[in-house]
């Protein structure tokens, strides 16, 4: 009739190792998030020197169209 663990220290060592574990896991979580939070800061401004470089060369494409037009002139 008895379903007690003989040995409860057992038990709560088991416990412990298994909560261990978890802290690892979100430990190990938390620094793959950091981690992805840089790479999309990093690809952020990636892409705002490739959209300024791309303003700049239509806004220069403007100007060198006005030039020809003048040349051709």
């Amino acid at each position: 009739m008895s379903l007690v663990h003989a040995d409860p220290s057992a038990e709560l060592r088991a416990r412990d190792r298994e909560l261990t574990e978890i802290a690892k896991s979100i430990a190990t979580l938390a620094e793959l998030f950091k981690d992805l939070s840089v790479l999309v800061i990093d690809q952020g401004t990636l892409l705002d020197s490739v959209e300024y470089n791309i303003e700049r060369t239509a806004v220069d494409l403007e100007e060198s169209v006005k030039e020809l037009n003048v040349a051709t002139k």
